[in-house]
C-alpha cells in the first residue's frame, strides 16, 4: 500500500528455545547478544513479557528479570505504555580518548568529561520522572538568570546550581551528595568552558533543551539532551584538528 512503511525484519525467537536456553545461556545474556549483533536494533520493540515468554517457553518472571537486568545495563528502555525498546550498546564518546596515547593533561580532562557523561544523564533522567511543579519553577528561575548573566565567573556558578537543582529533583540524596561532591572537581573545566559569549550561548541552549523534557516529564529525551550537552561540552574543550589530535595536546594551552 502507498506510503505504508517497510514492515521490521522478522526476528527469529525460535532460536531462543527453552532447550538452547537452559544448555547454553540465560535469556538475559541471549537477548543482550542479539541487541550487540544488530539483530535487535536500536528502536525495536520487544513483544510483551507474556508473548515473549510464550516464544521462548519460559516463565513470564523469567522473562521479566531478563528484561530488568538489560533495563540495568541501558540496553532496552521500559516506560508504561510504551513497552520495552532496544536502546543499543553503550558506547561513551571518550573511550577513544581515554584508551589511547594522551598527554597528563589532555587525558585528565577526557576523563572528567567521561565522568560527566556517566553520571549525569541517568540523573537527569530521574528528575524527569520526579521532579515537582517546585523544581521545575526553580530550574526555569536559574535558566532565566543565566540567559542575563554576562559575567563569566557569575555564568559558571549559574551553571553549577543547575545541574545541582537538576539532582535535587531526583529526591535521591545519594545522587546530590555525589553531585556535590563533583562539583569541586569539575570547576575549573566549568569555569574555563563558559569564558566566551558564544560557550555560554551554548550552554543555554542545551539548558533549554534539557529543562523542556523535565518539564514534559519525559526522561528519555532529558538523558539525550544531558548526553548531547556533555558532548558539545567535549567539542570545545577538547576540539580536534583533521588528523583527531587535541588541540590542548598540539598547543599544551587551553583554547581560549
Amino acid at each position: 500500500m502507498g506510503g505504508a512503511e517497510n514492515p521490521a525484519p522478522a526476528v527469529d525467537w525460535g532460536a531462543l528455545s527453552p532447550r538452547a536456553v537452559r544448555l547454553s545461556e540465560s535469556v538475559a545474556a541471549r537477548l543482550e547478544a542479539m541487541i550487540v549483533s544488530g539483530e535487535l536494533a536500536p528502536g525495536r520493540k520487544l513483544p510483551p513479557e507474556r508473548e515473549l515468554a510464550q516464544l521462548l517457553g519460559v516463565s513470564r518472571g523469567l522473562v521479566r528479570e531478563a528484561i530488568h537486568e538489560l533495563a540495568l545495563k541501558g540496553l532496552v528502555s521500559r516506560r508504561q505504555g510504551r513497552g520495552t525498546e532496544v536502546r543499543g550498546p553503550y558506547r561513551s564518546e571518550f573511550t577513544s580518548a581515554i584508551i589511547g596515547y594522551l598527554t597528563q593533561n589532555v587525558r585528565e580532562v577526557a576523563e572528567l568529561l567521561d565522568f560527566r557523561e556517566a553520571l549525569e544523564p541517568p540523573i537527569a533522567a530521574r528528575a524527569a520522572e520526579r521532579a515537582t511543579a517546585a523544581d521545575v519553577q526553580r530550574l526555569h528561575g536559574i535558566t532565566h538568570e543565566l540567559e542575563s548573566e554576562t559575567d563569566p565567573e557569575r555564568a559558571a556558578d549559574l551553571d553549577a546550581r543547575f545541574h545541582h537543582a537538576i539532582a535535587l529533583a531526583t529526591r535521591n540524596h545519594v545522587l546530590v551528595k555525589l553531585v556535590e561532591t563533583s562539583m569541586e572537581v569539575l570547576n575549573q573545566t566549568r569555569r574555563r568552558n563558559l569564558q566566551t559569549p558564544e560557550r555560554r550561548r551554548l550552554s543555554r541552549d542545551a539548558h533549554r533543551a534539557i529543562l523542556a523534557a523535565i518539564e514534559a516529564g519525559d526522561a528519555e529525551t532529558a538523558e539525550r539532551a544531558m548526553t548531547d550537552h556533555i558532548r558539545g561540552v567535549a567539542s570545545l574543550v577538547m576540539g580536534s584538528d583533521d588528523a583527531g589530535q587535541s588541540r590542548v595536546e598540539r598547543t599544551g594551552e587551553d583554547d581560549d
